[in-house]
């Protein structure tokens, strides 16, 4: 349940800070965050496949490129891979699929 809080505060933060989003960028961002704070909890993911796997694999390569003092292109293939997963759900049509988390 925790990383259900750090998932929606991470809505709730980049509300606060009017950022004009959209939907699969949003989802995007949280879900990324979600799965950073069940990997720094030491609760490994036990999904496979869809959407929480592919944050998953984000997660785990933003972390590790942390503590090697690196960063990495919010536009690389592991973060497309999450957005076509999410805009596959329930949360968008492919048909109207666009990415750009490139603003600082």
């Amino acid at each position: 349940m925790p990383g259900l809080l750090i998932h929606e505060a991470t809505h709730a933060a980049l509300d606060l800070r009017k950022r004009s989003l959209r939907k699969v960028q949003s989802e995007s961002i949280a879900y990324i965050a979600q799965h950073m704070h069940k990997n720094l909890s030491g609760r490994p993911s036990r999904t496979r496949s869809g959407y929480h796997a592919a944050a998953h694999a984000v997660a785990s390569r933003v972390l590790a490129a942390n503590r090697q003092a690196r960063t990495i292109s919010l536009m690389d293939d592991d973060v497309m891979q999450l957005a076509l997963k999410i805009e596959d759900s329930e949360y968008g049509h492919k048909s109207n699929f666009q990415m750009t988390i490139a603003d600082g």
